[in-house]
């Protein structure tokens, strides 16, 4: 088991590395901007009334993208 984790731990460390030396970093950097974007977006939900049609639903799809 600790030889998975070992494999692991090298396979995450070589991607990171190798995304953060590409050019598809910056891409990368914009998708993470935007989706911090969206969620902050999506928190401003907490401001719509209770009882408003379709906020039950939009929170529960919310939580899902948020976990």
């Amino acid at each position: 088991m600790e030889e998975a984790k070992r494999a692991v731990d090298n396979k995450l460390t070589e991607i990171t590395r190798w995304i953060s030396e590409s050019s598809e970093k910056a891409e990368l950097d914009k998708l993470i901007e935007a989706l911090d974007k969206a969620k902050t977006n999506a928190r401003e939900l907490n401001n719509v009334p209770d009882g408003t049609t379709g906020k039950v639903d939009l929170q529960t799809r919310l939580d899902g993208i948020v976990q």
